[in-house]
């Protein structure tokens, strides 16, 4: 989502770059000239900035716009992350007073086999986790999280 953005910011950098590089050439290009030449140069310049001129606004505004699709995606990165997070922790609730377990036993059943905690082993722990149920849903418990859920940083 985020390189769509970076390569449209990217462009827009590449849009303004050539224009600022002409500007500079052409200031070397004065130095020594003749007079006729400086004023021909001046109108060209002068040309060249009334059509950048319209660009620029436009360029602005698209500047704008990517800033304001990073706010609004990371936004609404944080309140997915949320809303995993209270669902994990709902079903580890839930699954510690199914089974009757203290924190302690629930951190071993998470835990697995090892002494530390895995990716694989909590990710294991999920598949097989007690869930609530829920009325009116297929299998009669709530959706279970997907790795891919679980897996985001």
């Amino acid at each position: 989502m985020f390189t769509l953005v970076d390569d449209l910011e990217q462009q827009i950098k590449e849009t303004r770059t050539p224009f600022e590089e002409l500007k500079a050439d052409i200031a070397g290009c004065k130095e020594g000239a003749a007079e006729e030449i400086v004023l021909w140069l001046n109108n060209q310049v002068k040309l060249l900035e009334l059509k950048f001129a319209k660009l620029e606004p436009r360029l602005g505004l698209l500047g704008s716009s990517c800033l304001r699709f990073r706010e609004t995606a990371k936004s609404r990165e944080r309140s997915e992350l949320k809303a995993v997070e209270s669902k994990a922790k709902d079903m580890l609730r839930y699954h510690q007073k199914a089974k009757d377990m203290t924190a302690d036993q629930l951190a071993e059943a998470i835990e697995g086999d090892g002494d530390t905690l895995s990716e694989d082993a909590f990710l294991n722990f999920f598949q097989t986790c007690e869930q609530e149920p829920v009325e009116g849903a297929e299998n009669g418990h709530a959706a279970a999280l997907n790795d891919e859920e679980l897996r985001r940083p």
